[in-house]
């Protein structure tokens, strides 16, 4: 009797959708942001492409750390692409396709992790004290994986051979069907 009782409560609780979470609907949960970071993101959505974006491969192997860069890429790179809570994430050069062999798609799972790294950056927004924005990005710019995107910003490498673009502005391109 436990046994059933206990398996008719978890399909009520999970087919009301209140108590149990749906990975499905939202697999990476963030924080909700306060109004005035959502503002500030908003802020630094472009309405238009800017002119010039190159991908992340050119700009890894051609941009120096300081250039001001405009660079186009997909959000992915690895399984969590999104720093929870912060407006930080990971994109990668245009041309990595996803394929339906991976688990999570957007980590591109079918390629070395070294081929991975060549082709991938990170975008964080920062305020005036160069503290990365709080707000997750999938809130405060509707992205989520494999969003294409186009971002301007200032380069930066660390000793570790990251490449970091401080961003001034984001462009998220129409999902294509």
């Amino acid at each position: 009797m436990f046994r059933l009782t206990f398996c008719l409560t978890l399909v009520v609780l999970s087919g009301c959708g209140g108590l149990l979470p749906d990975p499905e609907k939202n697999p990476d949960p963030q924080p909700k942001a306060a109004p005035s970071v959502l503002a500030e993101g908003k802020k630094l959505v472009l309405a238009s492409e800017p002119a010039g974006a190159k991908g992340v491969i050119a700009i890894r192997k051609d941009a120096k750390d300081g250039d001001e860069v405009v660079v186009a890429g997909q959000v992915g790179g690895s399984t969590k692409p999104f720093t929870e809570g912060r407006a930080s994430f990971l994109i990668v050069d245009p041309s990595l396709k996803p394929t339906e062999g991976c688990e999570t798609p957007w980590d591109f799972c079918e390629l070395s992790k070294k081929e991975v790294a060549a082709a991938r950056l990170n975008v964080k927004f920062v305020d005036a004290e160069g503290k990365t924005l709080e707000g997750g990005a999938r809130e405060l710019f509707g992205l989520k994986e494999l969003s294409g995107v186009v971002v301007k910003g200032k380069l930066s490498r660390d000793d570790k051979g990251n490449v970091i673009v401080v961003a001034s502005g984001l462009f998220v391109r129409p999902e294509q069907k």
